[in-house]
């Protein structure tokens, strides 16, 4: 997995905002760190920022319940600058049935496979 830059985000899986399945948001770093995220809607509105601990060489789990607080019907996860050095993230959805899926929080753009525009 890739560390948090300023431009990493996911989407929230959509079944993972229903009542069969739940979405959390799991936060890991070996030297330990703070990490702020804001919830983005589907209408383009941010949370206000939300900002998370994580201790050195521990995880911490942001729960679905959690995140609805902020705002319940986000679609995706963005992470805010600036970001510490070394804390790793990925959505973790699950349904009552035990089933699972886990994705990455990663950068959300490739900065050498953008073009730069000019508009005059």
């Amino acid at each position: 997995a890739e560390a948090l830059t300023d431009t990493s985000g996911a989407i929230l899986p959509e079944i993972g905002r229903t009542e069969e399945a739940e979405t959390d948001l799991q936060l890991f770093s070996p030297e330990g760190g703070t990490v702020s995220y804001r919830l983005l809607a589907a209408d383009g509105e941010f949370s206000e920022p939300q900002q998370t601990e994580v201790p050195a060489g521990r995880s911490v789990t942001v729960e679905d319940e959690e995140l609805a607080e902020v705002m319940e019907d986000a679609v995706a996860v963005v992470v805010d600058p600036p970001v510490d050095e070394g804390i790793y993230a990925s959505l973790l959805t699950t349904d009552e049935q035990g089933r699972f899926s886990s994705s990455r929080v990663s950068p959300l753009q490739d900065d050498e496979a953008t073009v730069p525009v000019r508009l005059r």
